[in-house]
């Protein structure tokens, strides 16, 4: 019986997940705009997890990709669910500075700047030491862990789950893994949850964007993978699987039907 099939893929389609590799060149000017209009990273081959290609962040400022598939429909309860990873090396670890950030913003081409609802590793530390903290934004109000050490030459992941819990607030809450030094391990996570709360006007928008940014002088050398996933309010999901189970049911009410009159 197709049963699980189907409800395989009911699901994928009330889930919308995508991941970008940037294993193809021209992936990211394909799925990306920059909210400058230019880059300034660079895709590379063999840099990436497991030697495979990736992009390099190669200027002190940092541009903010915006993800180009149209947008996800914004409704109480919705879930973007962020995460890409990143190769760290104290050496470049010579600014308090962006290292690595995931977020939502209202249209494409637009900046991290407010209204902003993101997640972010924050480098901490100027002498490449290796101190970072994890921050948790909704416009001006932040959350921040204590400070703490990362392994110099190695790839971690940072996830950010962006929530709409109303129509004046968004949550955001963070979470960072470490992925060995090819970015092939389980990951492991190294810090506790940050979480983050507050009124911002992205909460009132019909849509919105998933996006990414980093700089290349706070310890992020090389980016990739990066995933984007709308996870429906629960509600949607249920109506969702009613409506297969409703379809399965009719289904085998007419293999009955036919069954008992063949026999008849």
């Amino acid at each position: 019986m197709a049963t699980i099939p189907v409800l395989a893929l009911v699901l994928c389609r009330a889930v919308q997940a995508t991941l970008i590799d940037f294993n193809t060149p021209g992936d990211l000017n394909k799925y990306f705009v920059s909210d400058t209009g230019s880059w300034d990273y660079t895709e590379t081959n063999g840099a990436g997890v497991g030697g495979s290609r990736a992009i390099v962040p190669d200027d002190a400022n940092g541009v903010v990709a915006t993800f180009n598939n149209g947008g996800y429909a914004w409704a109480v309860g919705n879930v973007i669910s962020l995460d890409m990873d990143f190769y760290f090396n104290r050496n470049s670890q010579n600014n308090n500075s962006d290292t690595m950030l995931l977020g939502v913003v209202g249209d494409l081409g637009d900046g991290f700047g407010n209204p902003r609802a993101r997640g972010e590793v924050i480098s901490t530390n100027r002498s490449g030491n290796g101190r970072v903290r994890l921050r948790a934004r909704v416009d001006n109000g932040v959350a921040a862990s204590s400070n703490f050490f990362l392994t110099d030459d190695n790839w971690y992941r940072l996830e950010a789950k962006v929530m709409l819990e109303s129509t004046t607030d968004v949550s955001v809450a963070v979470k960072l893994y470490d992925i060995g030094s090819d970015g092939t391990d389980t990951p492991t996570q190294v810090s506790t949850e940050v979480t983050r709360s507050g009124k911002t006007a992205l909460a009132s928008d019909n849509s919105v964007y998933s996006a990414f940014k980093a700089r290349n002088d706070s310890g992020n050398d090389v980016m990739d993978n990066f995933e984007s996933v709308l996870i429906p309010e629960p509600g949607t999901l249920v109506m969702a699987l009613t409506g297969m189970a409703v379809g399965i049911a009719a289904v085998l009410w007419r293999r009955r039907r036919r069954n008992l009159v063949r026999r008849s």
